[in-house]
């Protein structure tokens, strides 16, 4: 990719790990995705004062299932005894973050509620975020390399005034 991977949050040791196991798990696109969202995370988390190693292992992680095909994911959901209402039924890929935070307390032994709760929201969302899974949800919604959307020039900019708007 041209930079190392420490350059994208750092130094940290555990994610730079995370990130050298994603980088053979996810396509090239989707990898250099979790890159940017681990670098704004880090940068946002440093601004709000969140845990900055917490808000990085999260965001590294965000995309954990996200290779796996709408079907898997229901039928692993389902196979959890995940909550699955009619709009994920329907678009099983919103289930990536829920079934990815499973995945990762179970194969990554992670058991940290601020870090799981930010992977299985990050596309969702929740009322009562805390202030990781705002960060971590935001980040994914405008790193640098997110292709151009409407509004998404004004969420950037939004997002180091007001992180609750």
């Amino acid at each position: 990719m041209g930079k190392l991977l420490s350059d994208y949050c750092d130094g940290d040791i555990q994610v730079v790990g995370y990130l050298e196991l994603l980088e053979k798990r996810l396509k090239p696109s989707r990898f250099k995705h979790t890159c940017g969202v681990v670098k704004t995370a880090c940068k946002m988390a440093k601004y709000y004062g969140a845990d900055p190693h917490k808000t990085m292992v999260a965001a590294a992680l965000h995309d954990y299932a996200k290779n796996m095909k709408p079907e898997a994911l229901l039928e692993y959901a389902k196979k959890l005894g995940l909550e699955i209402d009619q709009v994920m039924n329907t678009s099983g890929e919103l289930l990536h973050g829920l079934v990815g935070a499973k995945m990762v307390e179970q194969e990554l032994h992670i058991e940290d509620d601020e870090i799981l709760n930010a992977i299985a929201y990050h596309t969702i969302g929740r009322s009562g975020m805390g202030l990781v899974e705002k960060i971590v949800y935001l980040a994914d919604a405008i790193e640098p390399g997110r292709s151009e959307y409407p509004g998404l020039q004004s969420l950037r900019k939004l997002a180091y005034q007001d992180i609750d708007k």
